[in-house]
């Protein structure tokens, strides 16, 4: 999404410099607002510590953050074998994060962005691969993103994905969440449902349900029906964007057509998440 880079002084000491183009760095044709910056700081801010990066200043949309160290993240880290209590130590961190006060803004710029990318197009990709209600699937996504879109009360982080969770024995909860430029005040269901599909994902990338997603979610607590219903939504919507929509994942490629299946079973009947069979 940014220009990252990791400035090491003279003397030994690092600090990550990211800086926000008014645009996804990695795909320049999708336009963002460059102040998303300002609000990651904000978010940081609300935050107040825990398992997050330091915030050292901001300048013209370009944080300067506590370089945390190399470590892997939390899909490497489960995909080679490492303690899945890490998903338990994370899910309570997230509960109480969602149960906190608001970041104090919706990021209505990066909400705009995602029913763009990622919840309009869905009808679209499925038309182009033959499926008969293509529409009536692509309109309960558009659902589901104008529904994310409007706020709500909960502190959502926005990109929780494993990439995001780097794992830190060194820090006091063993990990470390990055990346805060799409925190808002929303509804967890997106946090939930967006971690749950990266979760599922990685299993059918290794060919194996390790029930990482079970594992999560029961750790989390219990969600109300209508919470899981939206979950379950934007879990779908992500599996698409993954697979066969704007941000295709190529390890992905030979399975694209089980995902599929199962992601559109999500959004028809948007029971709850689940995870994914290998």
């Amino acid at each position: 999404m940014n220009h990252v880079h990791r400035v090491i002084f003279d003397n030994g000491h690092a600090v990550v410099v990211k800086r926000a183009p008014p645009h996804v760095a990695a795909a320049p044709d999708i336009a963002l607002s460059a102040g998303r910056a300002e609000l990651e700081a904000q978010a940081l801010r609300a935050v107040g510590g825990g398992p997050i990066p330091a915030l050292v200043d901001i300048h013209q949309h370009t944080l300067i953050l506590e370089d945390i160290g190399d470590g892997p993240h939390l899909g490497e880290w489960l995909v080679a074998d490492g303690d899945p209590a890490m998903l338990d130590r994370l899910a309570r961190w997230l509960r109480q994060l969602h149960d906190s006060d608001g970041p104090g803004f919706v990021n209505h710029d990066i909400q705009q962005t995602r029913l763009a990318v990622q919840y309009r197009p869905v009808g679209d990709w499925l038309a182009e691969r033959g499926l008969a209600d293509a529409h009536d699937i692509g309109q309960q996504a558009i659902s589901v993103g104008r529904r994310l879109a409007r706020g709500g009360p909960d502190f959502v982080m926005g990109d929780l994905w494993p990439p995001s969770v780097q794992v830190r024995a060194d820090r006091p909860h063993g990990f470390v969440v990055l990346d805060w430029e799409m925190a808002t005040a929303g509804h967890r269901a997106q946090d939930i449902g967006h971690l749950c599909a990266h979760l599922a994902l990685d299993q059918v990338a290794i060919g194996h349900d390790r029930g990482w997603v079970d594992r999560f979610l029961h750790a989390y607590g219990p969600l109300p029906a209508p919470t899981l219903r939206l979950s379950a939504g934007h879990q779908g919507c992500e599996m698409l964007a993954r697979t066969i929509g704007a941000f295709p994942r190529q390890d992905l490629a030979s399975q694209a057509g089980p995902i599929v299946d199962h992601a559109v079973g999500l959004l028809r009947s948007a029971d709850r998440p689940l995870a994914l069979p290998a």
